[in-house]
Parts: C-alpha cells; sequence; structure tokens
C-alpha cells in the first residue's frame, strides 16, 4: 500500500517533472531525429497491434486502457496548466493511435463481409467512412498536439514616422445601410495615427444604385471614402483586389460589414508585422447573437458555438506549424505580399483560405492572435446557417481538388503545413461517413445487407476502446469548446448537404 505522500510524490513527478524531461529530451533531437524515432517506434509496435489475443484478453486490455486514459485526464484536471495538459494529451494520443491502429488492422484483417455482391459494395463503404474517420482523426490529434499563445507586439518602443499605413476595407453588397454604418462608424474611432489610417466602403452593389447613393452620403458624412466597380466579377475577391489597386496603405485591414471592430485592433496587430516574413495576422470571430441551433435549441451560453473549437484550438495549434488560416474578416494582410502571388484568389469560394494557402507556400509566415476584436451578426436563419456551411463545405473541396496540399510537389510547404491544409480541405467530407454509420444499420435490418462479418463481444473489444479512448483524449484540448454529443448533432444536420456539395465540387471544381 502506498502512502498519501507517495502518492503524492508520484502525481508530482507525472504531471510536472516528467513533462519537463521529455520537453528537453525533445529540444535535443532534430525533426529528422524525432522522425526517425516515432517510425521506431511505431515499427516496434507492430506485434503488439497485430496480436490477436483470446477476447478475454481483449477485452481486459481495452479496459486496462481506458482506466488509464480516465487517470490521465483526472491528473490533469487536477493541475490544469498549459504544459502539462499538452503533455497528458501527447500521452493519450498515443496510446488511443495504439488502440486505433489494434481496431483498424482487426477490422481490416477479420471483418470485411465477401458474400453476396450488396454485401461487398455497403462493406467497402462502410469501411471507407471509417478510414476516412481514422484518418482525421489523427489529422486532429496533429493540428492540436501543442498550441501556441501569442501576446501582442507592443508598438510603443517603434517612431510613430516607422509605424505601417493601414487601410481598412468594408466590402459590401447589398446589406441593410444601418449595420454598414455601425462597422464603418468603428472603423473611423479605431485608434490609430489618422495620417496613417484610411477607411474605405467597397460597394459590389451595383445593382442597388439607391442603396448606393446612400452609402455615398453616409461616407461623406462620417469622412470616408466609397469605392466601387463597373462589374462583380469574382464577388468579394474581386472587390477587394479591385480596391487594391485604388488605395496605398502598407496594410489592410478587412472587416465583414457587420464585423465591429474593437478600438485597439490595429495598435495590437500591426506589431506583428515588423517581421518582414509575417504576410497576415488573424483574430477570432465572435457574434453578438446566438445562431439557429443555439435559439432553437435553447443552448445559448451553456453549450460551445460551432467557431469556437476552430478560433480557440485548431487555430492555435495551426499557428504552431506557420499554418494558421486567413478567414476573411477581423484581419490584418500585408498588401505587397498578397500582390505577389496575383491578389486574393478567385478559383474557389474559399478564396480566403485559398490565398492563405498560396502565402504559406511562397515561405512566408502567419499569425493567429487569440483576442476577440470584432464582434459580428452570426445567420438568424437556419436555411442561412445551412448556407454558408456549404459554401465553406464547397470551397474547402475546390481547394483540395484544385492544390492537393499533401501531395502537390509545386507547392514550397512544410510536411506539417501540408497536414494542417489537409486537415482543413477534407474536413467537409464528414457527411459520407455520418450517412453510412446512419443507413449501415437501417439496411442490415430492413434488407438483410451484413456491411460487418462477425459482428459480437470480440469486434465490440476491439472498438469500444478505439472510439472511448479517442473521446478521451479530445477531451483535454476540446473540453471547452466541443462536447461529443452537440457535435454529433451539428454534423448530422449538416451531412446530407456537405456530402453532396463536396462530390460535386470534387467532379467539378469550378
Amino acid at each position: 500500500m502506498t502512502t498519501p505522500q507517495q502518492r503524492e510524490k508520484l502525481t508530482v513527478w507525472v504531471v510536472e517533472d516528467f513533462p519537463y524531461i521529455f520537453g528537453e529530451i525533445l529540444q535535443w533531437l532534430s525533426r529528422r531525429q524525432l522522425l526517425l524515432l516515432i517510425v521506431s517506434l511505431l515499427l516496434l509496435f507492430i506485434p503488439l497491434i497485430t496480436a490477436r489475443p483470446p477476447i478475454w484478453q481483449q477485452g481486459l486490455l481495452g479496459l486496462i486502457l481506458l482506466l488509464v486514459g480516465r487517470v490521465i485526464i483526472q491528473m490533469e484536471e487536477d493541475k490544469p496548466n498549459r504544459k502539462t495538459s499538452e503533455y497528458l494529451h501527447l500521452l493519450l494520443v498515443l496510446l488511443s493511435v495504439f488502440t486505433t491502429l489494434r481496431y483498424f488492422y482487426y477490422r481490416t484483417r477479420y471483418t470485411l463481409n465477401f458474400e453476396g455482391w450488396l454485401n461487398i459494395v455497403f462493406c467497402f463503404l462502410l469501411y471507407g467512412a471509417e478510414l476516412y474517420a481514422i484518418a482525421t482523426l489523427f489529422l486532429a490529434y496533429f493540428q492540436t498536439i501543442k498550441i501556441k499563445e501569442r501576446k501582442a507586439v507592443s508598438l510603443e518602443t517603434i517612431p510613430q514616422e516607422e509605424w505601417f499605413s493601414v487601410d481598412i476595407y468594408i466590402p459590401t453588397y447589398n446589406e441593410d445601410i444601418e449595420i454598414v454604418r455601425k462597422t464603418t462608424l468603428a472603423a473611423v474611432a479605431i485608434d490609430y495615427p489618422a495620417d496613417k489610417k484610411s477607411v474605405y466602403v467597397l460597394d459590389d452593389g451595383r445593382k442597388y444604385p439607391e442603396r448606393r447613393e446612400k452609402l455615398r452620403q453616409m461616407c461623406e458624412d462620417i469622412g470616408c471614402e466609397l469605392l466601387t466597380r463597373d462589374n462583380n466579377d469574382h464577388a468579394k475577391a474581386g472587390n477587394i483586389n479591385t480596391a487594391f489597386h485604388n488605395t496605398k496603405g502598407d496594410l489592410v485591414l478587412i472587416l465583414d460589414c457587420d464585423h465591429i471592430p474593437a478600438k485597439s485592433l490595429l495598435k495590437e496587430t500591426v506589431g506583428f508585422f515588423f517581421n518582414p516574413k509575417v504576410s497576415f495576422v488573424q483574430t477570432p470571430h465572435w457574434f453578438y447573437n446566438p445562431d439557429p441551433f443555439e435559439r432553437n435549441l435553447l443552448t445559448e451560453g451553456r453549450i460551445p458555438v460551432g467557431n469556437e473549437l476552430f478560433y480557440k484550438v485548431l487555430q492555435k495549434g495551426n499557428d504552431f506549424w506557420n499554418a494558421a488560416f486567413f478567414c476573411g474578416s477581423a484581419a490584418v494582410i500585408r498588401k505587397t505580399h498578397v500582390m505577389e502571388i496575383g491578389g486574393i484568389a478567385t478559383e474557389t469560394v474559399t478564396e480566403d483560405c485559398h490565398t492563405a494557402f498560396r502565402l504559406h507556400s511562397k515561405g512566408y509566415e502567419s499569425v493567429y492572435y487569440d483576442k476577440i476584436m470584432v464582434a459580428g451578426l452570426a445567420p438568424e436563419k437556419f436555411s442561412a446557417y445551412i448556407g454558408q456551411q456549404v459554401r465553406w463545405a464547397r470551397g474547402m473541396a475546390q481547394i483540395l481538388r484544385l492544390e492537393n496540399p499533401l501531395f502537390n510537389r509545386k507547392v514550397n510547404l512544410s510536411l506539417a503545413q501540408r497536414l494542417c491544409y489537409m486537415s482543413a480541405t477534407s474536413h467537409f467530407f464528414f457527411g459520407f461517413p455520418r450517412l453510412m454509420y446512419a443507413i449501415a444499420p437501417t439496411l442490415f435490418l430492413l434488407f438483410g445487407i451484413n456491411s460487418v462479418k462477425g459482428l459480437g463481444f470480440e469486434t465490440l473489444c476491439y472498438a469500444l476502446p478505439h472510439v472511448i479512448l479517442s473521446m478521451q483524449t479530445n477531451h483535454i484540448p476540446y473540453k471547452h469548446v466541443r462536447f461529443s454529443f452537440w457535435n454529433e448533432i451539428f454534423e448530422f444536420a449538416l451531412s446530407f448537404q456537405a456530402g453532396i456539395v463536396t462530390l460535386l465540387a470534387l467532379i467539378n471544381p469550378k
């Protein structure tokens, strides 16, 4: 029996001393040595991954792994600091990967059903869905293995005459003028030298001449400039590209017309650009009204909204790998870098992420500054919410099809950046596995189509540890930004539309 003092010493070693020692070891290793170490460990684990013990032993192993996972989570909750959380999360990732690879080997070797052509077809459809889910899981583990926290780079030590000049763009099409007015007034009020700041409303609504005249009067009253163009080519991307040629600022702050900026936005972001490699600084998007899920399910303030996972965890993980995404608004960009790649990308409907991809492939750097600097409007109707998600799904599938981020040798991306972009561009294919998981039991019950051979206690002994341990692993980075049950609800609600759109975009990305 161990004494309380011994247990306390063990806890301190696990959550404090071991992470420090592990971190020091990692600093001694080059990336190539670290990769060699990981490959060597995987090779050593192959006999354990491929072993098929008696059912009771596999069940016992799964139970032990789940208990270890629960203990690690409890340790993290008892000592909640960032460094400890990262190392305990890494330990859980290793356990989860091991358990998932055991399940995947068992699933491939023993459960594929080749009896009858209908069984074969749906067997491989379900197997493909699981393969996608496992690949997505591993990519997410990689993205969140370490997150980057940044502090603002102060401008106080830099003479004001050396500060960058900034143009503020507010693109608009047919939105309510009062919404545009609020954003424009806030943009004019941003704390930055008047001789180094210019505000432009970019009106693309040439079909609405009366509205344009009201916008012109509004700009005159507020003290900013209205920019227009003769066509609507390439929508928002084309609107911004046209403005590039008609303004002279070093940097550009882009604000959606409903994104009201904080007064300190520029002073907290411009300092990063004194690193000449930085192309853009992205800040989070925050919405002051509930989205349709929050309003209809009465979960406002109790359940994390969908964008919190992206802005609170994934973007900070991407930032560690120099792969933070440009999100189209609440971002400051260096105009010369964007002009070097031909302006904002126009080949896809997610021009923001596509532009970031091209900037990163040029060797430039990105910054994600995790401080809410804007407040915007979330879609109020469910149809508008679905439309927004479908547009993102189509755009990401277009980037995957056109740029092939993982295998394209023409782009100059690190392996880490390729994996981050692969994770992002493949994310919206979740519609396919979600639909397969839903219909597989129905096909068996109604038509006797068996997608899995030998489903029984042995299969559960492999599958349940894989599923539960992956949930335990994701608990550490996601516990404040995503609840597993509600995530399933959100994705099932979008699965049909996202599945169709991503498939069509793969076939014809134009």
